[in-house]
């Protein structure tokens, strides 16, 4: 903490909105030399990959131990050292998760997403003045912290956003909050720190723009549903993590897991409701750079409903059924001249390769009321060679409507996220789940490689603190369709219930991950 406040500042440093604020600036490397370097090339060779982290007791004792920033690290590893170090300054901490985190570079407090006509088809359209993206997922942490800086009576008192990811300066250093959930949740961005940020994150919309071939933009749609879902973090129970319980890290589907907090109404309104609404309206208008014309009164009536359907639990190594869905809601028989299913490989921080598959269907007539279905499959062969790290998809059907009457040609998009679904690694401990401190145990670590190629360059890591510290170890190829097994012989050394979390990390595969609890007895 000296070294981040860079001088003997007692004062400051007895103030925990400003040691938060410091503390997150520290977990990552990019203005002291700090914990964790931030790495999302997908090349780790000098380090370790991010996915294979299962703890943060081995990050933080390697920088003790070599006093240099610690290779590497992602979202969800700087966000767990955060939790560690803060409560081991007393600070009260929490991970928290959020699905479809939209990243506004622009200050708009708005995610702006850019398309071009390609002869009678939209497509996606890279564009120099917007970087804005919407991750699979983001997680940061929350601190229980009261706000005298703020207001005296309390009123932006409790759970507060920091964030010690790498993503935007804040007052000329990376580091984010501490931001109340009280201001985020009414949209009031001119709130200290990086208030308008965060919400962007959580409750943004997203606003497609076609790009006219003259110059100048239309609107083609708003957004208002998309961006930030099952807002999660642990139920406090006292209870161990068990990654079993755990939801599925990228997947917006409702879940049952036992252990999941949803505290998305922390953050904001019900979707769509009045509060809600005038939450992010005030964002807009307090935003640094709003963007002219996103909510302008829509003055054209759209007669086709489109819809892009999947399924969300596909497991990777099973090929993936598209459907596209057109629907005629006019009094009058439309015409769909073209319409496409287009795939690119995209990775979870919202970046997207070359499109690698596009199915082309020929025009069809609707009558009003009806539906046409385009659909196609997405086989092994086609996605497998061209995915990024953690096997996530970026999926557009378009549809190009022939023009009626004085109306023009309509070209309309549908973008879905995808990701495959990994398998989880199977671990059995002892089998009524105790053993006795100091005697041998063991886990047996096993999973099904469901690729059609053998997985290379494998390594399993163990983290817990009922063992002493477990070396990381390489293991042997798992051949195609392969079980893998292998047996860890522990002693254990310290009383009470703990978590053993297992993490199997290879050059196709990552993050493949599971856990059991095992209760130590005298």
């Amino acid at each position: 903490m000296r070294k981040g406040f860079k001088e003997d500042n007692s004062r400051a440093m007895a103030d925990p909105v400003k040691v938060s604020r410091v503390l997150v600036k520290m977990v990552n490397s990019q203005d002291d030399n700090g914990v964790l370097v931030g790495n999302w090339s997908g090349n780790y060779a000098d380090g370790t990959a991010p996915t294979a982290w299962v703890g943060s007791v081995k990050i933080l004792r390697q920088y003790m131990s070599t006093g240099k920033p610690v290779q590497y690290g992602q979202c969800w590893v700087f966000s767990c050292v955060t939790t560690t170090l803060c409560r081991a300054l007393g600070i009260p901490c929490r991970t928290v998760t959020n699905f479809a985190s939209a990243h506004d570079t622009d200050g708009s407090n708005c995610i702006e997403k850019y398309f071009r006509l390609n002869g009678n088809a939209l497509e996606k359209a890279d564009v120099s003045w917007s970087g804005d993206s919407v991750w699979n997922f983001h997680v940061w942490n929350e601190v229980w912290l009261s706000r005298p800086d703020l207001e005296p009576r309390g009123h932006y008192d409790g759970w507060q956003v920091i964030d010690a990811t790498p993503q935007e300066t804040s007052e000329g250093v990376y580091t984010c909050g501490p931001c109340p959930l009280v201001a985020l949740k009414a949209g009031e961005c001119g709130v200290k720190f990086d208030t308008g940020f965060v919400f962007a994150e959580v409750n943004a919309d997203e606003v497609h723009w076609e790009l006219l071939p003259g110059g100048g933009t239309r609107r083609l749609k708003v957004d208002k549903k998309s961006i930030g879902k099952f807002i999660s973090t642990k139920i406090p129970d006292g209870k161990p993590y068990k990654l079993s319980e755990a939801p599925p890290r990228y997947d917006l589907q409702p879940l049952s897991e036992i252990r999941r907090l949803d505290i998305t109404d922390l953050y904001k309104y019900p979707e769509g409701s009045e509060e809600e609404r005038k939450a992010v309206l005030r964002a807009h208008q307090t935003a640094n750079h709003p963007v002219p014309g996103t909510y302008e009164t829509e003055s054209v009536v759209e007669h086709m409903e489109y819809h892009l359907r999947h399924s969300q639990e596909v497991l990777i190594g099973d090929n993936l059924p598209l459907e596209f869905t057109a629907t005629n809601t006019g009094s009058a028989e439309r015409e769909i001249m073209l319409a496409s299913i287009r795939v690119a490989p995209k990775a979870y921080t919202g970046e997207t390769g070359r499109i690698f598959f596009e199915k082309k269907f020929s025009g069809e007539k609707i009558a009003s009321g009806k539906t046409v279905s385009f659909k196609t499959v997405l086989t092994v062969a086609d996605y497998l060679p061209n995915l990024m790290e953690l096997a996530g998809l970026y999926i557009e059907a378009t549809a190009t409507v022939k023009q009626l009457g004085n109306e023009p040609p309509q070209s309309r998009i549908k973008t879905h996220d995808f990701r495959f679904r990994r398998p989880d690694l199977d671990v059995k401990g002892p089998q009524d789940g105790k053993a006795r401190l100091g005697e041998p145990m063991q886990f047996v670590v096993s999973f099904t490689n469901p690729l059609p190629q053998a997985l290379i360059n494998c390594d399993i890591s163990m983290e817990s603190d009922a063992f002493e510290d477990i070396k990381d170890e390489h293991v042997p190829d798992v051949p195609a369709k392969a079980v893998f097994e292998k047996t860890f012989k522990l002693i254990p050394t310290r009383l009470k219930q703990h978590a053993v979390i297992f993490s199997f990390d290879c050059k196709t595969l990552k993050d493949i991950a599971g856990s059991a609890t095992v209760t130590i007895e005298k």
